[in-house]
């Protein structure tokens, strides 16, 4: 057989690019958590003054905002990380600096919106709720806390990303393997407080959305 007619052996992917993959796919995993991040359900005898209603409307509307831009930045961080692995730094930050920094700023803007609604909720919960309701309303506003430390910590992967004092890629990977973990970790928090709020809402026999 000529060396022309033997098979090729396939490429195998570096440690780096099995790293990015990871990181891609668990970035992926978190997106689906924020996509399934919930509002706060209504409450029968929680609260009836009108700024009770009037935050809790503003703290859902603020999760409905900070859910869209999560939904919306994940094609293109994916993306990104993925070219960093196919096209190398030099050339992602050349053609790729317009979606980082659009990346960037949607990060912040979905992070502001999950403060705003734990700061709504905390509003809320101010206004003559009834003790045996509080757990769950610290706990979801908790959690729209923890969801906008993942967004901070994917804000700074793209700061990284496109960061020209960084010239290597080996250099760059450990850098943002310690942000994705960070994220991974505040997600997950983020997971777990929705589940605490959702146990107290089935002890208080109130429905969750």
């Amino acid at each position: 057989m000529s060396t022309a007619d033997q098979p090729t052996e396939p490429k195998q992917k570096s440690a780096l690019t099995r790293v990015l993959i990871v990181i891609c796919g668990l970035t992926a995993m978190v997106f689906g958590g924020l996509q399934m991040y919930r509002g706060v359900t209504e409450i029968a005898g929680a609260g009836d003054e009108p700024q009770y209603q009037q935050a809790i409307k503003e703290s859902n509307d603020a999760i409905v905002g900070a859910n869209q831009l999560s939904q919306d930045t994940q094609p293109v961080f994916l993306e990104l990380l993925n070219d960093v692995d196919k096209l190398g730094l030099d050339d992602v930050r050349r053609q790729k600096q317009a979606a980082a920094d659009q990346l960037i700023e949607q990060f912040g803007k979905a992070a502001a919106q999950f403060r705003l609604a734990a700061q709504k909720l905390d509003e809320a919960a101010g206004h003559h709720v009834k003790p045996e309701f509080k757990p769950y309303f610290v706990d979801k506003s908790q959690g729209y806390r923890h969801f906008a430390d993942a967004c901070d910590a994917n804000q700074q992967i793209v700061r990284l990303v496109v960061d020209k004092s960084i010239t290597k890629l080996d250099a760059l990977l450990p850098k943002i393997q310690a942000l994705a973990a960070r994220r991974d970790a505040a997600e997950k928090a983020g997971v777990d407080a929705a589940a605490q709020a959702d146990a107290v809402a089935k002890k208080l026999n109130v429905p969750t959305q």
